[in-house]
């Protein structure tokens, strides 16, 4: 039996060849997505797939794969990976300030 414990104690390995290098294309802009070289129509079809993926999936690591299997190249996982914390980021705030909201007018 102690092999089994060995068996489910064994840490993952993650592949050390794995090289992904951000393609800075443009580095005099403000827009993050001009820098990465992101077309306005590709922004908006990895926009409405993030936010998809936000929505349908419960587990991160569901959604991540899911827009990890969608992307072409790491600049655009970069780009998808920002607007999916930023949405996170605002979802939080907009429950937290229904919170404040609800308990403000609970107390009528």
């Amino acid at each position: 039996m102690k092999w089994l414990e060995k068996l489910f104690k064994k840490k993952k390995n993650y592949n050390g060849n794995c090289e992904f290098k951000l393609l800075i294309i443009k580095d005099d802009t403000d827009s993050f997505s001009e820098a990465l070289g992101i077309s306005d129509q590709r922004i908006h079809e990895l926009g409405d797939m993030t936010k998809n993926a936000h929505e349908n999936y419960e587990s991160l690591t569901d959604a991540y794969s899911e827009i990890v299997s969608k992307c072409k190249h790491v600049n655009e996982l970069a780009f998808c990976f920002t607007v999916f914390a930023r949405i996170s980021e605002m979802k939080k705030e907009r429950k937290q300030m229904l919170g404040l909201f609800g308990k403000m007018f609970d107390n009528d």
